[in-house]
């Protein structure tokens, strides 16, 4: 890649933009050696017309909105929603009103291979397979070059994803429409569809059988639990429902250990959104407004926070606002935990030598390690108490050892 043509390739989102856009296509993405989707330059098709760094959201960052004072605690009033969603229901509000005006909406879905593509839908039928977080890059595959279409065509469209694939199809589509409605969700980043497959594939040695459902954040109890994760293998009727941390993929996604380069220093992660609207958790909304959660028995770990960031996002927030429970809220109480509204992921040292080490050993005996590291074992209870003794001896062991130093 022609570092004049397109943005050093470490800091490609994949969103595929460029590729799209290239009037030669002289551009294509493939994987890294991390298993990331990346753009390439074919240099003997290349005529250097420098759209590619025009709408590139990595090389050029636009068409973001200023900060919202627009916030609310929201969720869904349909329980049955809720039970479906990540958080509070509000795709699912918001993609309801758009399919009922006979629109398209777009957004992540696992595939029948379990690969995260982002998949156009019109019917009400199929909005189960776009709800609930799927931590994994996606694939845009065309759907950016379908959204002109739809919009050409007169088509209300609404798309979901990462603030750097809003970002991507804005630039992709250089002009605003009326009937366009982007969210974008706040991000922590994404690990690469290539650790997601390994992961399945060890799943499945396990299960002796091929895996053929994965659910992120699944809600088991009436109390909801963000942390579990959901795997079955239909062939043998075997069923996995299991904290986040029985899994390893889960686990360094978790801690942050496995996310794109790009995603610890994400220009998007900011209050500056792309997105009409903005969508993340909010959990911990309890401690601030007690009457939404009392309002809604059971679901004070499923509320959402909703930024109104323009005015087509305010249209649409308006149209739906029936369907939800609703409370004002305020910024410094959303950014309490959603830090990425404030700035990237910070980059642990783990993600140093990440990728290589699963590489060098494969994922098997990557993931026997990992069973047996305190990054496991200090969730195990008994083992966890034992972790907490330790770590209080050495503080005092270094606190003596300060206090002898000044004597």
């Amino acid at each position: 890649m022609e570092s004049n043509s397109i943005k050093d390739n470490l800091f490609c989102c994949g969103c595929r933009a460029c590729e799209q856009i290239c009037p030669k296509h002289a551009i294509y993405i493939s994987n890294d050696n991390e298993g990331f989707l990346k753009a390439n330059i074919d240099t003997s098709q290349c005529i250097n017309c420098g759209l590619c760094r025009q709408i590139c959201p990595a090389e050029l960052k636009k068409n973001s909105f200023p900060v919202t004072s627009k916030i609310f605690a929201a969720v869904h009033k349909q329980d049955a929603v809720v039970r479906r969603s990540s958080s509070g229901g509000m795709f699912s509000a918001f993609a309801d009103y758009v399919l009922k005006r006979r629109g398209s909406v777009y957004g992540c879905r696992l595939n029948e291979d379990l690969k995260p593509v982002q998949y156009r839908i019109e019917d009400k039928d199929e909005l189960d397979v776009l709800r609930r977080s799927k931590y994994i890059q996606s694939d845009t595959q065309h759907t950016y070059s379908q959204v002109k279409q739809d919009l050409l065509a007169g088509i209300a469209v609404l798309y979901v994803g990462t603030p750097c694939q809003i970002a991507g199809l804005r630039n992709f589509l250089m002009e605003p429409y009326e009937n366009l409605y982007c969210i974008d969700l706040i991000c922590h980043g994404v690990p690469s569809a290539q650790l997601f497959k390994q992961a399945i594939e060890w799943w499945s040695a396990k299960l002796k059988g091929p895996v053929d459902k994965y659910e992120f954040r699944l809600k088991p109890g009436y109390y909801y639990n963000y942390y579990y994760f959901f795997l079955e293998c239909s062939k043998n009727k075997k069923k996995i429902q299991k904290p986040y941390f029985y899994d390893p993929y889960y686990e360094a996604f978790y801690n942050f250990k496995s996310y794109n380069e790009m995603c610890y220093k994400c220009p998007y992660a900011c209050l500056e959104r792309v997105g009409d609207i903005t969508v993340g958790d909010y959990s911990w909304a309890i401690e601030h407004h007690s009457d939404l959660c009392k309002a809604n028995a059971g679901k004070s770990h499923a509320i959402s926070c909703v930024l109104v960031n323009s005015e087509a996002g305010e249209r649409l927030f308006n149209t739906v606002s029936d369907s939800l429970d609703l409370y004002k809220t305020k910024l410094d109480w959303v950014t309490e935990r959603n830090k990425n509204l404030l700035r990237p992921t910070h980059r642990p040292q783990e993600r140093d030598n990440f990728y290589n080490d699963i590489n060098k050993i494969g994922y098997k005996k990557w993931a026997r390690k990992y069973f047996h590291s305190e990054a496991f074992l200090k969730n195990i209870p008994v083992v966890s108490y034992v972790f907490r003794i330790k770590n209080k001896l050495k503080r005092i062991k270094n606190t003596l050892k300060k206090k002898g130093n000044r004597l």
